[in-house]
């Protein structure tokens, strides 16, 4: 992932190799020294603008910033020539994504400028990045059906289905303008997706159980379980059926022999 500012120089270089953006100015918004007036000729202040960046308890992590176009019009030009330049600069903006990586485009309406004496308007692109860490661990085989048992707080239960997913936990070490400088890994956490019978449903007075499953030759438990999703749907021919997303820090396993 490229820091963003370096995403903005990448598209503006494309951009003004196209025939119609020949003769309009890309500059540098937000500079220090004031624009030069009056304005003779259109062009256009480039800057990044908010950034945002989230990570959630599974390690999912989205990234978000505003790649910014103020666009200025001659103090002889108008708003409907100024809109006009601001909407073949969105189809160019958009034709210069070869990469896909922005996800929305918006002009804000045009506006006088009182200090450059000329009408500017704002076109303002979404950069968005989304990771999801790969999983090192395949889904554990469990039966499906009715008859599946697990153990909640140590008592079985039955359930329609069940299976885990581990999952690294880390700190990524970024920092937004200056691109990747590695992880830090954290140790594991594990997702269980259960599905149950609303009506014999063994997590409904539960606060962060203790689940249990087994498998051919161990038994997994897993502590302290919080509970991230809860979805409910009726099934045809079956009464009301409950998913459960779980998301648990710790995992025990014992073999059969007593390992």
């Amino acid at each position: 992932m490229l820091r963003p500012q370096n995403v903005l120089d990448k598209l503006i270089r494309r951009i003004k190799t196209y025939d119609e953006f020949l003769s309009v100015r890309f500059v540098k918004g937000r500079k220090s020294q004031g624009a030069e007036k009056p304005v003779t000729s259109f062009f256009v202040a480039c800057f990044v603008g908010e950034i945002h960046k989230e990570k959630d308890a599974r390690s999912n992590r989205s990234f978000e910033a505003q790649l910014c176009f103020q666009v200025y019009a001659p103090f002889d030009k108008g708003a409907s020539e100024l809109s006009a330049l601001c909407v073949n600069l969105m189809d160019a903006l958009d034709r210069a994504d070869t990469e896909n990586e922005i996800s929305d485009i918006k002009i804000t309406p045009a506006v006088y400028d009182k200090d450059l004496c000329t009408q500017t308007q704002m076109l303002q692109a979404k950069l968005l990045w989304e990771m999801s860490p790969s999983n090192d661990e395949e889904p554990l085989p469990l039966p499906t059906g009715d008859s599946v048992e697990i153990f909640v707080n140590g008592k079985a239960a039955k359930v329609l289905s069940a299976q885990t997913t581990a999952t690294d936990e880390v700190y990524v070490l970024r920092e937004l303008l200056c691109g990747d400088t590695g992880v830090i890994s954290k140790g594991k956490n594990y997702t269980l997706e259960i599905k149950v019978r609303s009506d014999s449903d063994p997590f409904e007075a539960c606060e962060k159980p203790d689940i249990a499953l087994k498998q051919t030759d161990e038994s997994c438990l897993f502590r302290s379980c919080v509970a991230k999703k809860i979805t409910e749907n009726s099934e045809p021919k079956n009464a009301d059926v409950r998913c459960y997303s779980f998301l648990s820090l710790q995992r025990e396993i014992t073999k059969r022999n007593g390992e």
